[in-house]
């Protein structure tokens, strides 16, 4: 009754662009490594029936994603998994997708890595990796951990705008996820993994941002310092 979860910040084929990005070279490393030692793959799917439904999950399984929606993830990998037969997980931030960013996968893209059945996608919100005011000297926070600046009052935003920020934030990825994939997203990842964990004073934030998980998607991924998930972890924050 658990499960690893291992998260890509992106997969390279050149010259890497960040620490959470391997090579692609290693990530195939990594991936055969997991079926030589009796990994199975799971998907988002496999993850919402064992949290909603009490379906068991294969022995040894791995939930393998891939941050950011990145073309270079999709492209460096295809054969890779296709050759170890395994399924991984995309989650997508669609404003990279709105700005024609050529580094992300465009929707129809992602359609037919569905369609193939060797893909899933999960979102990663619309504007939720934009950095915001947090303070009247140019400070700024990431989007859904940080009570947003208003310059006009000299004050932060209220609890209650701060939930309604949140919820406007959530609807719009939900909404737009459900015009461009014809279903609603499965899933939820924290952009920089960050929902409010790391401050110990940000108690209601914590318990806003895995609440509006619950409401909208069921099943949230952040980050920390656990890999292993299980029947007892909160789901809304694996």
């Amino acid at each position: 009754d658990t499960f690893i979860a291992l998260a890509y910040g992106g997969i390279s084929a050149g010259k890497m662009q960040g620490p959470d990005e391997v090579t692609r070279l290693q990530y195939e490393e990594q991936i055969r490594a997991l079926r030589q030692h009796g990994f199975n793959p799971i998907g988002l799917s496999d993850v919402r029936a064992f949290y909603q439904e009490g379906k068991l999950l294969p022995r040894k399984a791995v939930l393998v994603t891939m941050e950011q929606g990145k073309k270079s993830s999709y492209l460096e990998t295809r054969d890779i998994l296709r050759a170890n037969r395994w399924q991984t997980t995309m989650f997508v931030r669609a404003d990279t997708i709105r700005d024609k960013d050529p580094s992300a996968l465009r929707w129809p893209i992602l359609r037919d890595m569905v369609r193939s059945g060797m893909w899933e996608v999960g979102a990663e919100s619309v504007d939720g990796f934009q950095r915001i005011p947090t303070g009247s000297e140019g400070e700024t926070g990431n989007f859904f951990s940080s009570p947003k600046w208003n310059a006009a009052e000299q004050r932060l935003e209220t609890p209650e705008e701060f939930s309604a920020r949140i919820s406007e934030e959530h609807q719009r990825t939900v909404d737009q996820f459900q015009s461009e994939m014809g279903f609603a997203p499965p899933a939820f990842a924290f952009p920089y993994g960050d929902y409010g964990q790391y401050d110990p004073r940000a108690v209601p934030t914590r318990v806003l941002n895995l609440s509006k998980v619950g409401d909208f998607y069921g099943i949230g991924f952040s980050m920390g310092p656990f890999m292993l998930n299980t029947r007892y972890s909160d789901p809304r924050a694996l």
